[in-house]
């Protein structure tokens, strides 16, 4: 591939080659297997190998010594997706062959593997949980209408009793009675399980719940673990049903104003911020590459990590010192602690689980960035291989 092709080896896929990626795929897929409908879930640049990668640029592999020879760069994608019809996932790579984009690799996962959840995946779970009649009885019970449910999809990590194979979804059940109201002060007390290739809820889970007892609080069954898929898990768990609580707690001044007692008014201490550079900014943008105060680096956004750094380096009065090859947050988990059942599966893998670079939002000037704002696209593939 001519130099002229990318200026930078580790750029990211653009909006085009996405398109041209999945394009390729999807003319694979329906000459060369059987699979009837795919969705993708990550399109991403396949690194080439760091020596190469250093040679191009230039850059020696230690301090005070020579760049390797440039060898040549083949321009590679990889892609996860799944079998939309019977679950399965693949892993794709693509290679840029004399301007044509080519399918190398086209491997199915192991059953137990799967892409990462997608953010249509969880928007679809809350359409999928709200219209299920079981959970809409279980609601009414408690005094909540259809149109006021709400919920969020969670990945379920690891629950022994679905197979790993099973594409599945936890999902915790709120009130909302107003659009923007703060959902999260009304829970429900049932979580509904999510098969997310078969779109339906094929499990309701009941966790137990303390209480008040002489010697402290006391949890309402014994039961370590979660009940078996055959028991009536509101009578695993050892207690009646719990309504929500009904007092609104809001963030938003207009319907602070409303709910809170006496009112609400925003503080009136803070003086104005100004961001001003009147002679500019002091750093400089090529492409994906930042350079400022002699450093230099390329910023790059994953599917699964988001943000990355590679390439750093440090001009030391004209030698160049290489610091870092790449960084990045590999991982990001907050395991919520409480050991009873369901809690343990709340341990989200936020790269692993659900991508950091796919579920980014996009910034605009004046609202989330204030001053001399650069601005660096990130596409990301959607399901049906869109942007």
């Amino acid at each position: 591939m001519s130099k002229a092709a990318f200026k930078h080896p580790l750029d990211p896929l653009t909006a085009e080659e996405i398109v041209a990626v999945t394009s390729e795929i999807r003319k694979y897929v329906a000459a060369k297997t059987d699979i009837k409908a795919v969705r993708f879930f990550s399109s991403g640049l396949l690194p080439p190998p760091k020596r190469v990668v250093l040679a191009y640029l230039g850059i020696p592999l230690e301090p005070g010594a020579k760049p390797e020879e440039p060898a040549p760069i083949v321009r590679r994608a990889e892609v996860d997706l799944l079998d939309a019809v019977r679950g399965g996932g693949y892993n794709v790579i693509v290679a840029l062959k004399d301007g044509k984009w080519e399918v190398e690799e086209f491997v199915e996962l192991d059953k137990a593997l799967h892409p990462f959840i997608s953010p249509e995946e969880l928007m679809e779970c809350e359409v999928i949980v709200k219209a299920d009649p079981k959970v809409q009885e279980l609601a009414k019970a408690v005094g909540i209408e259809p149109n006021q449910i709400a919920c969020d999809g969670w990945s379920i990590g690891y629950d022994a009793r679905f197979p790993q194979s099973q594409r599945v979804q936890q999902a915790f059940v709120y009130a909302r009675f107003s659009e923007h109201e703060n959902l999260y002060a009304h829970p429900l007390d049932f979580i509904p399980i999510v098969d997310s290739t078969q779109q339906k809820v094929i499990h309701i889970d009941f966790p137990p719940h303390y209480k008040k007892t002489e010697n402290g609080h006391k949890l309402s069954t014994d039961l370590v673990g979660a009940p078996s898929l055959e028991q009536d898990a509101l009578v695993a768990s050892n207690r009646d049903r719990i309504p929500p609580p009904l007092r609104r707690w809001d963030f938003l001044p207009d319907l602070m104003e409303k709910s809170e007692e006496g009112g609400y008014k925003q503080r009136t201490d803070l003086k104005p911020l100004h961001i001003v550079q009147p002679e500019g900014v002091s750093f400089k943008m090529n492409g994906h590459v930042l350079e400022w105060q002699n450093w230099s680096m390329h910023i790059a956004f994953t599917p699964r990590e988001g943000i990355a750094l590679s390439t750093i380096t440090y001009n030391d009065n004209g030698e160049i010192r290489p610091l870092f090859y790449r960084l990045s947050l590999a991982e990001m988990v907050v395991p919520y602690g409480a050991p009873e059942f369901p809690h343990p599966r709340k341990f989200a893998f936020d790269s692993g689980e659900y991508g950091m670079g796919t579920m980014a939002n996009e910034l605009s000037l004046g609202c989330d960035c204030l001053g001399q704002i650069h601005y660096l696209a990130s596409p990301s593939v959607g399901p049906r291989s869109g942007l």
